[in-house]
């Protein structure tokens, strides 16, 4: 080849950065991406963390070689970041053209490929309340996966919720970490449990189901009575995901039928008053009226009596009404008895002192009023109030 013509032809070569510039999404590809189906953006959010996976796999290699990468390899890891970059952008566009996608991204620990991921296996169509959603995400423990039996929950949905466990977790103590507090204060209380041998029935249990040896960490707790501390961890992730999950469940609802989703079980009919309310969202009816989620014992014009079955079927059902509830707010003054501020009848609500998971009853005598922070840190643990009211009946706390 002539000399001259060579070098004009190195001249016009593209460099690898021009290369890869020519691979970067258009205009036009990005707005496709609001476009994409279920599937297509399942498909996405596999090829973006498999993208990922080469992605670091080449740069272990680059790193490997010390000063002197091949060039190719060098390359291959560039184009998987790259393509990486790309498709996590165009799953943003898919998230933020759906209402839902948006309320997700606007949680600190949740991005893009996450929240596409959920809007992609998620259809609030087949999930009436938010245990039918826990069931097909694989989070109600309820649930065996029998030997020989099909898989009974999405494994990818599942899959996701232990991804964003891990970044609620990173997240914890970042400013604006929604759910992140929610784990650190569930991990505390599991910790306390723990160490108080609550769990020692289900340590026996694992020992029992499974051949564990003498001379392994787990093997160590299990026969103390105790779960080993990973396994405390994982329950205090799966709480905070389980929380996120029945948010995004009321979102979800509310978007598509207008209206409040179903009122979860363990609060309906277990007694449980731990009502954290959604995040970054506004409840609107079909007629475009904001409404409240989930508020506990609001007043009606007819007397009405909220019923509570103990937990595993024990005992008869117990009633506090709502004239009670009514009654005693305004002996205490609208103020929560464990921290003793003010609040609105909104920001009250009722609190079992001897909780209903250790047979508390569901009668006016151990119910006190309690802002949403302090029914939440005080979870099924006893706790004396700090703020009692003269001639209101508490019955005595010995257990």
């Amino acid at each position: 080849m002539d000399a001259t013509l060579e070098e004009a032809l190195t001249e016009i070569e593209p460099t690898i950065e021009e290369l890869i510039a020519a691979t970067r999404l258009t205009r036009d590809l990005k707005r496709a991406a609001t476009t994409l189906n279920e599937d297509q953006a399942r498909y996405l959010v596999d090829l973006y963390y498999a993208l990922q996976k080469m992605r670091i796999g080449a740069a272990a290699q680059v790193r490997s070689a010390g000063d002197e990468p091949n060039m190719l390899i060098a390359w291959t890891k560039d184009m998987y970041e790259k393509l990486e970059t790309d498709v996590k952008s165009a799953l943003e566009k898919y998230a933020e053209s759906q209402v839902p996608g948006k309320w997700a991204l606007s949680i600190k620990g949740i991005g893009p490929v996450l929240a596409a991921g959920l809007l992609a296996h998620i259809d609030i169509t087949k999930s009436p309340t938010v245990g039918s959603l826990w069931r097909f995400g694989g989070y109600d423990p309820t649930v065996e996966w029998g030997k020989g039996q099909k898989r009974p929950w999405n494994a990818r949905l599942h899959t996701l919720g232990w991804k964003i466990g891990q970044s609620f977790v990173k997240s914890s103590g970042r400013d604006g970490s929604f759910y992140g507090p929610f784990y650190r204060d569930r991990k505390l209380w599991e910790t306390e449990r723990n160490n108080e041998k609550a769990y020692a029935e289900q340590a026996a249990r694992a020992l029992e189901e499974k051949n564990y040896g003498k001379d392994t960490e787990a093997y160590k707790w299990y026969s103390m009575g105790m779960l080993p501390p990973a396994h405390i961890q994982a329950r205090a992730e799966r709480y905070a995901v389980k929380l996120f999950f029945s948010h995004l469940h009321a979102v979800m609802y509310n978007h598509h039928y207008k209206t409040q989703a179903p009122c979860p079980y363990v609060i309906q009919y277990g007694g449980h008053a731990h009502i954290v309310q959604v995040p970054n969202w506004t409840f609107v009816d079909a007629n475009g009226k904001e409404f409240d989620a989930y508020r506990p014992y609001v007043p009606t014009d007819e007397p009405k009596v909220y019923t509570w079955k103990p937990p595993y079927g024990q005992g008869g059902a117990q009633a506090f009404t709502v004239a009670e509830w009514v009654e005693m707010k305004l002996a205490y003054g609208h103020r929560c008895a464990y921290c003793g501020e003010v609040f609105s009848n909104e920001e009250l609500t009722h609190n079992h002192v001897v909780p209903s998971s250790r047979g508390g009853a569901n009668i006016h005598t151990n119910i006190v009023p309690a802002c949403y922070e302090g029914d939440h840190r005080k979870a099924d643990r006893i706790w004396e109030p700090t703020l009692t009211v003269p001639g209101w009946p508490i019955e005595s706390r010995e257990q």
